[in-house]
This record gives C-alpha cells, sequence and structure tokens, in this order.
C-alpha cells in the first residue's frame, strides 16, 4: 500500500483535475480513472491508501466500486461525491461502509480533513491487527511468586515468517524493562526452527547475555530439539525439560 497515494474515481474531467491539482499540492500522489471498471483495476494493481469516487458512473458505479474495494482490503476507506444527495442515496453508502458522503461542488478544505482522518483510521487498524497478530504469536509474563523470572511464550515456529516480530516485540520488553534477571524462552508450541530462526536465538542470548540476564529455553522437543542437536548447537544453550527445572 502507497501511503501517500490517492484514487481519484469521476467520469467528469474537470473535476478529477480539480481534485488531482489540490491532492498533488497537498503532497499527495494520485492515479485516475473515469469509471468504477477501470478504478477497480487500478486499485488492485497500485493498492492507494484512500479512495475518493463518484456515486453516478457508467459501467460501474460508485458503491459497486465500494463494495469491491472493501472485498480485498476492508481498511482502506473511500469517500464518496455525488451531485444528487437524497437520503436514499446516502443510507446506501454508508450501509455499505463508505468513510463519508460528500455533495458537489466539494468544499476542498472538509475533504482534506476527511481524508486525513481516513489514511490514520486505516494505519490504526493495520496496526491493531498487527499487534494482534503478534500477541497470538508471542506472549510475556512475570512469575507471581518470583519477581526475578520473566516467561515469553513463543507459540509459532521459529523462522523467517516470524523473526522480525520477535525481535521488535522483546527489544520493546527491554526497552520497557519488562524482562527480569532470568528470562525463560518456552518453546513448547514453537514445532519448526531453521537457519533464520537459530541466528534468532543465538542473537537474543547475546543480548540478553550482554544485559546481564540468564536465558534459559525450556520444553524444546521435536524437530527444534533435532534441529539444535544436529547442528552442534543444544548445549550452547541453557536448555531445561520446563519452567520448574529452572526455578529448582
Amino acid at each position: 500500500m502507497n501511503p501517500k497515494l490517492i484514487l481519484i474515481v469521476d467520469d467528469e474531467d474537470d473535476i478529477c483535475t480539480e481534485l488531482d491539482g489540490y491532492l498533488t499540492q497537498k503532497g499527495f500522489q494520485t492515479i485516475v480513472a473515469n469509471n468504477g471498471y477501470d478504478a477497480y483495476n487500478l486499485f488492485v494493481s497500485e493498492m492507494p491508501v484512500c479512495v475518493l469516487t463518484d456515486y453516478r458512473m457508467p459501467v460501474m458505479d460508485g458503491v459497486e466500486l465500494l463494495k469491491k474495494i472493501k472485498l480485498i482490503n476492508k481498511d482502506i476507506h473511500v469517500i464518496l461525491i455525488s451531485g444528487v444527495a437524497d437520503i436514499k442515496t446516502v443510507v446506501e453508502a454508508m450501509k455499505n461502509d463508505a468513510f463519508d458522503f460528500l455533495t458537489k461542488p466539494v468544499d476542498l478544505k472538509n475533504l482534506m480533513t476527511l481524508i486525513d482522518l481516513a489514511i490514520k483510521k486505516t494505519y490504526g487498524a493495520i496496526k491493531k491487527q498487527s499487534d494482534q497478530n503478534l500477541s497470538s504469536a508471542l506472549y510475556h509474563r512475570q512469575l507471581e511468586n518470583n519477581n526475578d523470572v520473566s516467561i515469553i511464550f513463543f507459540n509459532k515456529d521459529l523462522d523467517e515468517n516470524t523473526k522480525d516480530r520477535f525481535i521488535i516485540y522483546i527489544n520493546q520488553l527491554m526497552n520497557e524493562s519488562e524482562l527480569r534477571k532470568v528470562v525463560i524462552f518456552q518453546l513448547e508450541n514453537a514445532r519448526y526452527i531453521n537457519n533464520i530462526g537459530l541466528n534468532f536465538l543465538i542473537e537474543m542470548h547475546k543480548m540478553l547475555t550482554e544485559s546481564g540476564k540468564k536465558i534459559f529455553l525450556c520444553a524444546v522437543g521435536g524437530q527444534v530439539s533435532t534441529y539444535l542437536k544436529t547442528l552442534g548447537y543444544y548445549n550452547f544453550f541453557n536448555i531445561e525439560t520446563n519452567v520448574g527445572a529452572v526455578l529448582e
């Protein structure tokens, strides 16, 4: 998704030219289509951050375009514009999750306010989803009866698909001083590791050790255990069968 790209859709060239000029002055990039069909194809290929579309157009109207866009990415917002603003039209647009409905001639200052708000909501939704995905893959807790121990539960495999998210999360815990003297990586639900995952563990081991913490891997089994043993890293880490063994 291009954070500066806005799709303008209208069968009136004068409207497209006006909106294009205004948004360009405001620092945005624009792409233009004169009907819903061409707009849909542009949306798929270019992935703009926001869409401004006329309501009444040939080939495919604004509401049909809105529906198709929401099927691809429900977080991208569509602002509908029309010279006809009867209640029925507005209600139909809002029922189909239009961000807002503006009448022509367009108040450009109001439009800019709506675009800024729409983009903020888009990125807010993306961040929320990213946080939810991360929390399902990894979470941290401290033992209630032992303030010296932090446990990080890994619920996804250790590979290129998770490494960056894991690093961000652990660095965040470090920056917020959430990690205690002893850090346990609970790997029971991490069923797979490759060289990317191994390098991640080595990097985290080095970082935590240099910060004065002791790191343990617990519940290492299956392919992860075999992989570490095969490459000679099983004894490199402090590995225990479970959390209780660390606390003894």
